[in-house]
């Protein structure tokens, strides 16, 4: 029973947060920070104390349906744990940012109250018993994207990329519920225990299929990726949530439970593959001709996320779950140190614009490029173990190892552009806002983890968690072939962009447009798709909403009773027989009423 009562703790303070922040109206940022930082912290420390557990708990059902009884369940087990630590631990990081970083906020009490419940739902995804319990999660963290996006909803830009981000998600909600109904279909009940005594069916194939299509709409993989750069109008602590801690690892997430099922249908892990290659190379291209800052770093999570993907389709979620845990680290690491450029220079950071800010902020400079080292896999830091291992065990397949070991190239060489062009070069002449030290703390706290999550003593323990091990013997010369291709990346982006600015108008400037503007796949969505979308959807409202329901249905009832009344009134006025009539029907009618 305790233990029950412990665990409800570690779901519901994040909840309790929520809720404590909505209904109090506290005005006062730190205050309101410092609340909502308590309840998330207080999570994590009581994650320590289920450390080594293994359970299944149910409280009550939430559904009782003929014989159906859906109960509020939660899997307690060595992996659900790990992420529920780091879901817990990081965004706690980034509740306390957020104190110095939105103490200008007129409305801190709703941004933490947001921030709070977004974690509640992640947790709800991490330790769901059941399928159905984990789409609540999944709802949820979807809503929040949305309310946390368009939180300055002042600015049009703000509100049409939270709108954006609602829209392309509905795809992955499809996915999700079409997923659940075959699930049900071939199992009998939501609950993900299930899937140790699965067995071969024709059904499961589609089942992996829509869950992979949920999978891709969450973590915004091809084609769905659309939405995730236009993401970063949230403030910057938001993006750090939803890229590190929160919502693009959900999909990720879902196929690492669903991996029993590939062995049945090894067939899907080839178009998981596919998928995830596209992916990561479109992004990388966009992300080296991008001049935004955030949407450089936004493009970077899609690549990341690829490899995540890339891992599950060679057959190791291990290995996704590893890069999904220290990208969780480096990124928002990179994330809050462009934050604080973005306080320094207090507008949007045009990497072309924005130059000399090392000479500015040291300490932001060297946590970003430790960030980014993490980022491009370099020995010794969080993302180097666990990107060289993927690309690694995808020497047996030539075609995707190439195509991973170009993906590291572009990575090194984007983010080490993105760094050149906005962190070294001549300062300029400005004002520049102060640093508030609550949000160095969090840099301070991440770049020791980025570190830390880099040392081979982390990865022994790792696979000693979970009693597996993994080694790949590949030829010298082909294990060093990634680590080569990013060094060069490394070179030609600090010789290019460190001592000056290109012109932005040079030789290639329509190739550089076509790459930016994403291969203008982005606007084919947003003008023919989304434009389809929204006139049909103006069309059907003026000719159901505005035309049957309000004209015929609500006004025209209102205005055939006035009609009609006034018709009596008009034909029966005066006529004192009528109303006697009238009254000798109704006694009538309660006199036959009455007898029976």
């Amino acid at each position: 029973m305790m233990y029950k009562i412990l665990f409800g703790l570690i779901i519901l303070l994040p909840l309790t947060g929520a809720i404590i922040q909505g209904m109090s109206g506290i005005k006062n940022p730190k205050k309101a920070g410092g609340i909502a930082t308590l309840f998330i912290f207080l999570s994590f420390i009581l994650h320590l104390k289920i450390i080594g557990s293994e359970k299944e708990i149910f409280y009550f059902p939430f559904i009782i349906f003929s014989d159906i009884e859906i109960y509020f369940s939660f899997l307690i087990n060595k992996i659900n744990i790990l992420m529920g630590l780091m879901v817990t631990f990081v965004s706690g990081l980034i509740h306390l940012y957020s104190i110095g970083y939105m103490e200008k906020d007129e409305s801190p009490e709703r941004y933490f109250a947001y921030l709070n419940l977004f974690v509640f739902f992640m947790l709800l995804i991490v330790y769901s018993g059941n399928f159905l319990l984990m789409f609540i999660g999944w709802e949820g963290v979807g809503l929040c994207s949305y309310l946390l996006i368009s939180y300055e909803s002042w600015r049009d830009d703000a509100r049409n990329a939270g709108t954006k981000a609602f829209l392309v998600t509905r795809f992955a909600d499809f996915g999700f519920i079409v997923f659940l109904l075959i699930y049900y279909k071939i199992f009998g009940t939501f609950e993900i225990n299930a899937l140790k005594g699965v067995s071969y069916n024709p059904l499961i194939i589609w089942l992996l299929i829509f869950a992979f299509i949920a999978a891709c709409g969450k973590s915004a993989q091809f084609p769905f990726y659309v939405w995730l750069p236009d993401a970063m109008e949230g403030p910057t602590p938001v993006s750090a949530l939803i890229h590190a801690a929160t919502m693009v690892t959900a999909g990720v997430w879902l196929m690492i439970k669903l991996s029993p099922l590939f062995q049945i249908y090894p067939e899907v892990l080839n178009l998981i593959l596919i998928i995830s290659s596209i992916t990561l190379i479109i992004s990388g291209l966009i992300a080296s001709f991008e001049r935004d800052l955030k949407k450089i770093l936004a493009y970077s999570t899609i690549s990341q996320i690829g490899y995540m993907f890339f891992a599950i389709g060679m057959g190791y979620p291990l290995l996704a779950f590893l890069h999904l845990l220290t990208h969780a680290f480096f990124k928002a690491l990179l994330f809050l140190s462009s934050g604080n450029v973005m306080h320094l220079i207090h507008e949007k950071i045009n990497i072309f614009e924005t130059r000399g800010i090392r000479k500015v902020h040291p300490f932001t400079a060297y946590t970003f490029l430790l960030g980014s080292l993490a980022l491009l896999g370099f020995p010794l830091t969080g993302g180097f173990i666990s990107k060289e291992l993927i690309i690694n065990a995808s020497f047996s397949k030539p075609g995707f190892f190439y195509v991973a070991s170009i993906g590291a190239f572009l990575t090194a060489f984007y983010i080490i552009r993105g760094y050149s062009l906005c962190f070294e070069g001549d300062k300029k002449e400005k004002h520049y806002e102060k640093i508030s030290q609550v949000m160095n703390i969090s840099l301070f706290v991440l770049s020791i983890f980025v570190i830390l999550t880099g040392l081979p003593a982390f990865e022994s323990l790792y696979f000693e968690i979970f009693n597996k091990e993994l080694h790949f013997e590949n030829p010298l010369l082909y294990r060093f072939f990634p680590l080569f291709l990013a060094a060069i990346g490394m070179y030609i982006a600090f010789e290019r962009y460190t001592k000056e600015t290109p012109p932005l108008k040079g030789k290639y400037y329509k190739l550089s447009e076509f790459f930016l503007r994403g291969f203008f796949y982005d606007d084919f969505i947003s003008k023919f798709i989304f434009g389809f979308i929204k006139n049909f959807s103006f069309y059907l409202s003026k000719l159901f909403d505005r035309g049957v329901i309000d004209f015929t249905i609500v006004e025209g009832s209102g205005k055939a009773v006035f009609l009609t009344g006034n018709f009596v009134y008009k034909f029966f006025k005066r006529k004192p027989y009528f109303y006697l009539l009238i009254i000798l029907i109704f006694f009538f009618i309660l006199i036959l009423q009455f007898l029976k």
